[in-house]
């Protein structure tokens, strides 16, 4: 069969397909009867050996089922009740397994739960923020058990319908409530055991890293300087976090592939040098394959030091399959490592196929390898001659190189960023040529200076070095995000448009023949169906507070700026780059104390009842009834004839409603009714 060397790329696209599967039911699925229909399947592929094709649907099928499998034992392994309802006040007792600074003044732990008043079954772990000054609280490391006060409230729910659903994210995580120390908790001593004394002691390894950095440079650049050397975001001034999203530099911060290739390139490069210059190492010794093994280990230590966080360990296990390639004399770059790396992750943690970290990674990596495929002969032919080439030609080279790989892995993950993030960097292409060559020349290449030298006090020279990288990197991201229109929002679209482009990706980048073109096909149907996905008029938060209608104009009308943080969620899921108080300030809104009332011609009429005493007047006036209190109030049904009557109970059960009004007629869509029952989701 025509490109049968290419079957086995879509091995991880059907593992994935099942996986998302799984999570695309309202219920929790038996997941056993997939996991013997993906062994059926396997057993069956073997005896057709002389139906290629219907071996590949079997083969095919069985992964899906093995995807849909794996993600339910995923599941069951991790499985853990989180909180239900919000706990007022409470006193917990439990042990610090991770410790984050958030800013001055302010730590996140997360805390493993021993005993908590008034909860008789409480969730294992809870993530807890601590705001104040005591000296004992801000110096909290794990291992320390703790007594203290808190309030506790149930993982958030989707800001609407549909919505990205972070309440899963820490689920996934452990964590089964969030919520804050009420005053400085009291440290009872420590926890004893091997894996605890290992993370106090990265704890404090990453801490004296962070502060010798600090030391050293400048409170902006030292701020980027330790989140891209130990993950510690909490020193980022906000204005500088902003800049780097505005010139699509964001990237830049969260520890992921580039930095792995960088950080290991340089390893890589640096090693193989050192043992070229000793004649008797080159020459009798595989010099290249040991500098290879001592990159990977340095890898492995910078994810450690890093804090292991998910995209760190994805982008690990990608140059991890490199540098195996290297050492094994096999070909590094190459789709096949790709799709072992994304099988890999897929196995090891199925729910990663729903973040925007390993869909964006993915899909870069996915179509710079592709490119350089399709055009290795010519891009070979330009870099075989590279020492007859003068300084200018090779910085040139360099640019375009830079150029054409911030265009590629730009456009290929920019349906991921629309869709998980609603915004665009518009001149993104300029900030990274403006800022990626300081990273890979100055930036990383010293940090593993700075790494090597530290334990001897010598790091003052990388660092300052590195410094310089940083302050370019900073002011190009600030002149790029003071350009007009930097930043454009970009109306969200259906998982189903997604899935169609991200389809019509892989089939452009998978497949080498003509056949590959018929990718354009599901990329155009996808954004047609993501430009004519419906979008709901009126929305109505889960707290009976805020209420969004949709104007003539097609955007948002709300009736209060307040929960600013769902708010800014709502407008920025429209694409819409209006704050909250500019959004509330418009003519349709009439509000006193008792209520707020929303007309508008074509438009349902609405009335949000803050006080019991609007209701007489405003019950028979309005379409649609929104109270902020319980209808125990005693409603009259006969003298409020609105078609819809939603009260803080009602809302509280279903979440954010989203409502479609057609020719006088209300259609309605829940978060509760979009998330099913589901481990991490909250019971009715």
């Amino acid at each position: 069969m025509r490109e049968s060397d290419r079957f086995g790329l879509w091995a991880p696209v059907f593992l994935g397909f099942g996986i998302l599967l799984y999570f695309s039911l309202p219920f929790e699925p038996a997941w056993g009867g997939a996991a013997l229909l993906a062994l059926a399947a396997f057993l069956a592929q073997w005896r057709l050996a002389a139906r290629p094709l219907l071996r590949l649907v079997l083969i095919a099928a069985g992964l899906a089922a093995l995807g849909f499998a794996l993600a339910g034992l995923r599941v069951a392994l991790i499985d853990h009740s989180p909180l239900t309802r919000e706990l007022s006040y409470g006193t917990l007792q439990g042990t610090v397994s991770a410790v984050s600074r958030e800013g001055e003044g302010r730590l996140r732990a997360d805390v493993e739960i021993e005993a908590l008043e008034h909860v008789p079954d409480p969730p294992r772990k809870v993530r807890l923020t601590y705001r104040g000054s005591d000296p004992h609280a801000l110096a909290l490391r794990p291992g320390d058990r703790i007594e203290g006060p808190v309030k506790l409230w149930p993982n958030s729910l989707p800001a609407a319908p549909g919505g990205f659903d972070y309440g899963r994210v820490l689920w996934f995580e452990g964590i089964g409530a969030g919520g804050v120390m009420l005053g400085a908790p009291q440290v009872l001593g420590r926890a004893e055991g091997i894996l605890i004394s290992a993370r106090r002691a990265l704890h404090a390894l990453r801490q004296a890293i962070g502060a010798r950095v600090l030391a050293a440079m400048s409170p902006d650049t030292g701020a980027v300087a330790v989140a891209l050397m130990t993950g510690e975001r909490a020193y980022l001034p906000e204005e500088v976090e902003e800049n780097l999203r505005a010139s699509g530099l964001a990237h830049v911060l969260a520890i992921s592939g580039l930095h792995m290739a960088l950080l290991t390139g340089a390893l890589f490069g640096g090693l193989r040098l050192f043992m070229a210059l000793v004649p008797r190492l080159a020459l009798y010794y595989p010099v290249k394959k040991w500098a290879a093994a001592l990159a990977l280990a340095g890898a492995g230590a910078y994810l450690v030091i890093s804090g292991m966080s998910t995209a760190t360990q994805r982008a690990f296990i990608m140059v991890a399959l490199v540098l195996l390639s290297l050492m094994l004399d096999r070909p590094a770059m190459t789709m096949r490592n790709v799709a072992l790396a994304a099988f890999a992750l897929l196995v090891l943690r199925p729910e990663s196929v729903l973040s925007a970290g390993f869909q964006m990674s993915f899909a870069a990596v996915t179509a710079l390898v592709a490119v350089y495929e399709t055009r290795a002969a010519q891009l070979n032919a330009l870099l075989a001659d590279w020492r007859a080439r003068g300084p200018l030609q090779l910085a040139l080279l360099y640019g375009a190189g830079l150029l054409l790989t911030s265009f590629i892995a730009g456009l290929a993950t920019a349906p991921f960023a629309a869709f998980h993030f609603n915004r665009v960097a518009a001149y993104g292409l300029a900030g990274n040529l403006l800022a990626m060559p300081l990273v890979a020349l100055l930036v990383m290449p010293f940090a593993v200076a700075a790494f090597a030298l530290m334990p001897f006090g010598l790091e003052a020279w990388p660092l300052a070095i590195m410094e310089l990288g940083l302050e370019g990197l900073l002011a190009a991201a600030a002149t790029v995000a003071a350009w007009p229109g930097a930043v454009r929002g970009v109306p969200g679209g259906p998982e189903a448009a997604l899935g169609l482009i991200t389809l019509g990706g892989l089939w452009l980048a998978l497949w080498k023949g003509q056949v590959r073109f018929a990718g354009s096909f599901f990329l155009a149907g996808g954004l047609l169906l993501w430009a004519l996905a419906p979008r709901p008029d009126i929305l109505i938060s889960e707290n009976a507070r805020l209420i969004a209608v949709r104007g003539d104009d097609g955007r948002l009308n709300l009736n209060a700026s307040r929960p600013a943080f769902q708010a800014s969620i709502w407008l920025r899921q429209e694409g819409d780059t209006r704050s909250p108080r500019s959004a509330s300030e418009n003519m349709f809104w009439r509000c006193d104390a008792l209520a707020c009332l929303y007309e508008a011609p074509g438009a349902p009429r609405i009335a949000h009842i803050k006080d019991e005493r609007a209701l007489v007047e405003d019950c028979p006036w309005a379409d649609i009834v929104v109270m902020e209190r319980d209808v125990g109030w005693g409603l009259d049904d006969k003298a409020c004839r609105a078609q819809l009557v939603l009260d803080y109970g009602d809302l509280s059960r279903s979440g954010t409603q989203a409502l479609y009004w057609n020719e006088g007629k209300l259609a309605a869509e829940t978060v509760r009714g979009a998330q099913g029952t589901r481990p991490w989701t909250r019971p009715y």
